[in-house]
């Protein structure tokens, strides 16, 4: 097993790093440094806070890197992105700030097979401290100053570690990353409008892990949005291997939440996955396409502004899922929706009719057959006779067009 975690670290020191942008001149972006996790003094926040907020902005976009990327090589790939958020809100009429956070993720010995996996547990252990101090530091203190700025984080692979860590720090842990930092403030919620994962590498099941309580109420994030590799076709190769280590990864799977969890975030619609153009390379600037960034600031403005028209395509497509009466054979076309946020919300609404609940996408069973039909469709049709999921039992779930794709037609 110490083989193949060492193989997963050598995997991700060795990712291209963004090369350093020597053209990157203010007002793309504005960064700031948190080093290793250590708590900003009063001089150091208002120095990073003041220059993003004095540009008055509707939405302030909050960049998050990854593993293994030295300070000064997120230049170029926060210049593109930083450049592309702002031509996309500016042709909306939306003042924007982005905000770059630089952190200590280059671990020295990531490098060296029998130092690479206590790098990358060091590596973790750092992110969850980023993401408890300094960030939720200067994070709170934009929605002290300017309330009505919204703010949308948009966070890559490790990134998502020091993400989440910020905006739910009573997220526990189950795994080897120990000494993590207490978060500031832990009882101060963190209001955030857009919560972009991309490629995430936070655990796909920490959200039930954890037993944490979505609030249907006052829910602390507006919109979270999920990238997961295709369960059909090429998939980010990096979470590939980390699977081998340390599980499946965020960006690789349907994520596993208590019943709770899923009815809070399906019910609100404040849960979008998204299974389109996912790079097999895991680059930061390839998840941050100008495409996806169209459809995720279209969708951020939205939930800014719901009355807004017309909704983003996705929304838009959930929404009429939603409002779909209570019949199977009205629901399941969905299931084949290019939009995995569309097959999963079909298939949610279908577990609550056929089966009472969400138990079928808490327990695992949704899961365990996407990763059948991924990896031997031929088996599909033969489990489902014993299956305790209606959806499933009656053929609904996978479809017949999903199991073709992968490999299984029917004949």
């Amino acid at each position: 097993m110490r083989l193949l975690k060492t193989s997963l670290c050598l995997f991700l020191a060795c990712l291209p790093a963004a090369a350093q942008d020597k053209t990157a001149g203010p007002g793309r972006y504005s960064p700031v440094w948190l080093g290793k996790g250590e708590r900003l003094s009063a001089e150091q926040i208002d120095k990073s806070v003041a220059p993003v907020l004095a540009q008055k902005p509707d939405h302030l976009v909050v960049l998050v890197h990854g593993y293994g990327i030295p300070k000064d090589e997120t230049k170029e790939d926060y210049a593109k992105v930083s450049e592309d958020v702002k031509n996309i809100l500016q042709t909306r009429g939306v003042r924007s700030a982005v905000l770059g956070v630089q952190w200590e993720s280059a671990v020295p010995g990531d490098g060296v097979p029998w130092q690479t996996e206590d790098a990358y547990f060091t590596a973790i252990t750092r992110a969850r401290s980023v993401g408890h101090v300094p960030l939720r530091q200067l994070l709170l203190e934009v929605e002290k100053r300017s309330p009505n700025t919204k703010v949308d984080v948009l966070a890559h692979s490790l990134g998502c570690e020091v993400s989440a860590a910020a905006i739910y720090p009573e997220l526990t842990y189950k795994d080897d990353a120990k000494d993590f930092a207490p978060a500031y403030a832990p009882g101060t919620p963190l209001k955030t409008n857009f919560f972009g994962l991309m490629g995430s590498d936070l655990d796909y099941d920490v959200w039930y892990k954890s037993q944490m309580p979505f609030s249907a109420q006052n829910p602390r994030v507006g919109m979270h949005w999920m990238t997961i590799s295709s369960y059909v076709g090429d998939r980010d190769q990096a979470l590939i291997v980390r699977k081998i280590s340390r599980g499946f990864a965020g960006g690789t799977a349907i994520p596993r939440m208590t019943e709770g969890q899923w009815d809070t975030l399906m019910g609100n619609r404040t849960l979008m996955l998204d299974n389109q153009d996912v790079p097999t390379t895991h680059d930061f600037s390839q998840y941050l396409s100008t495409n996806r960034l169209q459809r995720m600031l279209s969708t951020a403005l939205f939930v800014a502004q719901p009355d807004q028209k017309p909704k983003p395509p996705e929304v838009a497509e959930v929404d009429k899922i939603r409002a779909l009466p209570a019949q199977p054979d009205q629901i399941k076309p969905w299931l084949d929706s290019p939009y995995l946020a569309s097959q999963i919300t079909a298939l949610w609404r279908l577990e609550h009719i056929l089966c009472g609940s969400s138990r079928h996408l808490a327990d695992g069973t949704i899961e365990d057959h996407a990763r059948l039909m991924r990896n031997t469709p031929a088996l599909v049709k033969a489990e489902r006779k014993d299956s305790k999921c209606v959806s499933i039992k009656r053929g609904y779930w996978p479809t017949q067009q999903q199991l073709t794709r992968a490999g299984a037609p029917n004949w």
